[in-house]
């Protein structure tokens, strides 16, 4: 696992905390700040400026005088500024998402994670917004990176998804970024995924899998206990360890083929601290939703 940068409190404080959040999302989005992949950030309240020659009809006052004085010719300056982009994250916080592995939960992963995009977006002016899912669904836009850090912080997970109808409803262009683990009994997340598919919004889904899941890579005699029912189910690891895997992989293979096929972003993604790829599925995606306006 990717190491993750040393502070003057415990683990729990780096995901509990606005302070914690903070220093993780600086830690991991360093190299695209300082890097190569500068190119894919915006900078802030960044212009464009070009120029066209003068006809008849347009505006005087945007004609540029310093030009015209060195070629005697008349040109306009055209300028566009960047419009805030709409970032909205969905969290699933039901009780699977506390899965442990090598010391950290799915769910405190996945604050890692927002924490980081929502740095980077706030970098470029993006409006920010979550939705945290479990027995309720609660839904905030936030003014400030520190409020949404803030109630992103103190967030826990626990019970199951809601059965309720997860609606968004974009009305401005908006880029929504899911975190889940896809653990459902009746495809309610993928359901709500897919009902918030419209034509202002951009969709990244990520789907946190651990590499025990992945691999059954369980001792021989081993107890489950299923983290949304407390249902303890005791089982030979060896006897179900291909048809649980032929499972899983069932499943990540369906779920990338119906999402694809709906234009949404659909990736897996392992608890281990090495995000680069996925910070840029969220800038290349991003960039689609950018829009200037002529000033």
């Amino acid at each position: 696992m990717k190491n993750i940068p040393s502070s003057n409190f415990n683990k729990n404080e780096l995901y509990n905390t606005v302070k914690g959040l903070k220093l993780l999302a600086k830690y991991f989005s360093k190299s695209f700040i300082n890097g190569a992949n500068k190119s894919l950030l915006l900078n802030e309240g960044m212009e464009f400026s070009q120029y066209r020659s003068y006809q008849a009809g347009d505006d005087i006052k945007k004609i540029d005088w310093k030009i015209f004085g060195r070629s005697d010719k008349l040109y306009i300056k055209e300028s566009q500024k960047y419009v805030q982009t709409n970032i909205h994250f969905v969290l699933d916080a039901s009780n699977s998402m506390n899965q442990v592995e090598n010391d950290i939960s799915k769910f405190q992963f996945a604050k890692a994670m927002i924490a980081t995009l929502a740095y980077l977006g706030d970098m470029q002016k993006d409006s920010l917004s979550f939705s945290i899912v479990n027995q309720n669904i609660l839904s905030k836009k936030f003014k400030t990176l520190d409020s949404f850090l803030h109630s992103l912080a103190i967030q826990k997970a626990n019970d199951k998804w809601s059965s309720q109808n997860l609606s968004l409803n974009a009305k401005q262009k908006t880029l929504y970024i899911y975190f889940t683990d896809f653990y459902e009994q009746n495809n309610e997340i993928e359901h709500s995924v897919l009902n918030n598919v419209n034509k202002n919004a951009e969709s990244i889904v990520f789907h946190l899998i651990s590499n025990n899941e992945l691999n059954f890579n369980y001792a021989k005699n081993t107890s489950f206990e299923d983290l949304e029912t407390g249902e303890i189910i005791n089982v030979n690891a060896a006897q179900i360890k291909e048809h649980f895997t032929k499972e899983i992989n069932n499943k990540i293979a369906y779920l990338k083929d119906k999402f694809n096929s709906k234009k949404i972003h659909y990736e897996k993604l392992n608890l281990n601290f090495n995000i680069n790829q996925q910070i840029k599925t969220f800038l290349k995606k991003r960039s689609k939703l950018v829009r200037f306006v002529n000033l």
